[in-house]
């Protein structure tokens, strides 16, 4: 066996899938819900059957424009989450987002004082959880938002880091304090 390694120049991180399918479960709702709002009119004894039978006629028209509505969105959503991302190189951590106009904020390792990782019981369950760091320099804070398995890049930024005041908020960890 050969001591043979590969060299990774930089670690791409998006959005957790949790996100993404919340998103999507979202959009399922509510047009699940735009469906019971249309058909539910014709339950309503109130409404002429002259109206009621206008409606249904239009109903693959409407049936069209929301089944058309909700693969738009879908693949916006789709889209989003496949171009925004955090990229952490050995020296910055980089956030890329946008489809059309691309915006790029850098955090530079040696300008960053804080990190703080926080990961609530949802998102102990499917592992997932939010980064803050803290740029002295130009005092923001910069997030990454909702990325899956916030522990792990915690860690690696921890190392790439090693002066850095750093905190954790885990749910588990708290309950595990808090009894010792």
């Amino acid at each position: 066996m050969s001591n043979e390694f590969i060299e990774v120049t930089h670690i791409n991180i998006r959005h957790s899938i949790f996100s993404l399918l919340s998103k999507l479960f979202l959009i399922d709702l509510a047009t699940a819900f735009a469906f019971m709002v249309f058909f539910s009119t014709f339950a309503v004894a109130s409404i002429p059957d002259d109206f009621k039978l206008a409606l249904l006629s239009s109903n693959t028209a409407y049936f069209l424009v929301l089944i058309g509505g909700k693969i738009i969105l879908t693949l916006l959503v789709v889209l989003q989450w496949l171009n925004e991302y955090y990229e952490i190189f050995p020296y910055e951590v980089v956030h890329k987002a946008g489809l059309i106009w691309r915006k790029e904020q850098r955090y530079a390792f040696k300008e960053i004082e804080y990190i703080k990782v926080e990961q609530g019981v949802f998102g102990k369950f499917f592992n997932y959880g939010t980064l803050t760091l803290y740029d002295w320099k130009r005092n923001i804070f910069g997030t990454l938002y909702l990325i899956h398995n916030p522990i792990k890049y915690y860690r690696i930024l921890a190392s790439l880091l090693p002066n850095v005041s750093k905190e954790r908020q885990v749910v588990r960890e708290r309950l595990r304090e808090e009894e010792d």
